[in-house]
């Protein structure tokens, strides 16, 4: 991206390759980001795996006492119980799908201010005729390439909130 220089008061600073920095800052924010925004994924995939393993206990359950539930007449019972259990695993799964499209919707957000940042920071250099169209395309791409390096946590919060 070549060099900036800022002006800070009577003092200017030049920053050489600037759009390094703004990429790692980029990265550290978005990572943060997801973070947060992932975060419920984590606690509704739990709340799923549970629901399933209760649900899972309880066929169990009902296939070791199927005798006596068929003696004493409580399969209406048994049924009910289950119902209820399998309706639980329906609203967990209802809320890990939510909570997965929220964390979907703005990663795909960010993907998308990755492709257009560079372009927004680089274009007074461009319009002033201080850098080249292909210049601007190449800085355009290494930022995107390299703020792809730095968000491996972005990119897999979702399987990371399964192992969790």
């Amino acid at each position: 991206s070549g060099p900036l220089t800022v002006s800070v008061g009577s003092l200017d600073v030049t920053v050489p390759g600037h759009m390094v920095f703004v990429a790692i800052g980029y990265s550290v924010v978005a990572s943060s980001l997801i973070t947060f925004v992932g975060h419920p994924l984590v606690q509704a995939t739990d709340r799923r795996q549970a629901a399933e393993a209760q649900y899972r206990s309880r066929l169990i359950n009902v296939v070791a006492q199927a005798p006596a539930i068929a003696l004493t007449g409580s399969e209406a019972g048994e049924r009910r119980r289950l119902a209820r259990s399998f309706a639980a695993i329906r609203q967990a799964w209802a809320v890990q799908a939510a909570s997965f499209r929220n964390l979907i919707f703005f990663s795909s957000g960010l993907t998308l201010l990755t492709s257009i940042l560079p372009l927004l920071i680089m274009a007074p250099r461009y319009l002033n005729g201080e850098i080249t169209l292909g210049t601007l395309m190449q800085v355009a791409i290494a930022f995107g390439q390299v703020t792809m390096a730095l968000s491996w946590l972005s990119a897999n919060y979702a399987t990371i909130a399964q192992w969790q």
